[in-house]
């Protein structure tokens, strides 16, 4: 899911790489911490962190550092975003699903089936688009126009990808988050809602944002 933040001073960007994992997952993790607490660590917030980290170094799927880019300010870190052209994620969610299983033992799958599936039904991009998975920026740097630089620059490579839309999922229940995309041009194309008995985890639901690129 993608989070935001916001006053301009000059952000680089980089690749991610193995290594940066421990720093990426905290980040990822902070774009969406009810999902990724409910389903990834079923019920437990460190464990849901501890397999985003060694998953982000493997290659080939949905939240691996070959799709990351890291913003930073003066040499540091100061935030991320991962992103890819959508008609790529149908092999990115199945490939991590695989990886993301081989974490739990034989009671714990079943119960990470039945936690993510119904999210399988929630599209995030249709194939021309270009979906924004997760943005993050660090806690101390927020507020200070960083998100604002790197939705930018996200749709800078949408366009070199060849893509004409960004798209993205915002929770119905982030209501800042969901005005700081409108301001920069996003519309609500869809609502996902979920459950009741799921609701209390997880929040209302979802929404999903599209951006028409000029």
């Amino acid at each position: 899911m993608a989070g935001n933040n916001e006053s301009p001073t000059q952000i680089n960007y980089r690749p991610a790489q193995p290594e940066d994992a421990h720093l990426a997952s905290r980040l990822i993790f902070d774009s969406f911490p009810k999902t990724a607490t409910f389903v990834f660590g079923l019920g437990d917030a460190q464990r849901a962190k501890a397999i985003l980290t060694g998953l982000f170094s493997q290659p080939g799927h949905r939240f691996s550092y070959q799709f990351t880019d890291i913003a930073t300010q003066g040499g540091q870190a100061v935030g991320l975003f991962l992103a890819y052209p959508g008609k790529g994620q149908f092999w990115l969610n199945y490939h991590f699903a695989r990886l993301l299983i081989k974490q739990y033992h034989l009671i714990e799958k079943i119960k990470l089936i039945r936690r993510s599936l119904p999210m399988a039904f929630v599209q995030e991009a249709a194939r021309d688009e270009y979906l924004l998975a997760n943005l993050a920026v660090k806690k101390g740097r927020r507020n200070q126009g960083i998100g604002e630089q790197i939705l930018s620059h996200v749709e800078e490579k949408a366009q070199q990808a060849g893509s004409q839309r960004v798209s993205l999922i915002v929770t119905l229940d982030n209501q800042k988050v969901r005005c700081f995309y409108e301001r920069h041009g996003y519309k609500i194309k869809a609502i996902h809602p979920e459950t009741n008995q799921r609701a209390g985890h997880l929040g209302p639901g979802y929404q999903r944002m599209v951006k028409e690129l000029k």
